[in-house]
């Protein structure tokens, strides 16, 4: 009886052994089996951005009328569009760091709110603003240095301006959108003009931003007409 007993209990163990060996198969595969199914699903999906609004074409006039451009004083201006940069790289906390200068480009998908859409507003419209000073400075000395440095600073204005029109097309409503595009477009027809190659490509610009900037005035509701006019 006695060997039997044991066979008996050899049997059993055997039996457990071969359960618990089984569990912890399962245990190692189901998890795995998650993961996978997990990769498969790929990422979520982000979050939908909320649509922005920006009036370019009121911020500019209003700007430029309160901070020196009445009395066409183009160096104050643009020393307001600087400190307004500095306040506005501070408060989205779009810095570069300290040392040598990085340049940092603004992609659609980092523009959280409103003021990362100011950045290439003001920039453009500093980098202008040289421009002007530069020409009103050649009205008195003509000097061929400062007519290529002019242009250079217009042409850095208009690529600005460019890149505010990737950004409103990819999360602006149609009136930011509007007058973004018609603000660059004056800002490459200025560019064409200065530089006394292309007359009829500037006039077709200009018109085209007056165009597309009254298109702007017409996506006004009523009371936002009542409230700007």
């Amino acid at each position: 009886m006695a060997p039997a007993k044991l066979s008996k209990t050899a049997c059993i163990a055997s039996r457990l052994h071969r359960t618990l060996a089984v569990q912890a198969m399962l245990i190692g595969i189901i998890p795995s089996m998650e993961v996978d199914q997990a990769a498969a699903q790929g990422p979520p999906p982000a979050p939908e951005l909320p649509t922005l609004s920006l009036p370019v074409l009121a911020i500019v006039k209003d700007a430029q009328s309160l901070h020196g451009l009445k009395h066409s004083d183009y160096q104050r201006y643009r020393q307001y569009c600087s400190r307004r940069l500095r306040r506005i790289y501070k408060s989205v906390r779009f810095l570069h760091g300290r040392g040598r200068y990085q340049k940092k480009k603004i992609e659609p998908e980092g523009v959280k709110d409103v003021r990362h859409l100011h950045i290439p507003l003001v920039q453009a419209e500093r980098a202008w603003a040289y421009a002007m000073d530069l020409k009103s400075q050649l009205e008195q000395e003509q000097v061929a240095a400062k007519r290529q440095h002019l242009v250079r600073r217009l042409s850095k204005a208009a690529s600005h301006a460019a890149e505010l029109v990737a950004l409103t097309a990819a999360r602006c409503d149609a009136r930011t959108q509007l007058e973004a595009e018609a603000y660059s477009l004056w800002m490459a027809g200025s560019v064409l003009l200065e530089k006394e190659t292309d007359w009829e490509g500037a006039l077709a610009r200009f018109l085209k931003a007056r165009w597309e900037g009254s298109q702007g005035l017409l996506c006004l509701s009523p009371l936002q007409v009542a409230c700007e006019g």
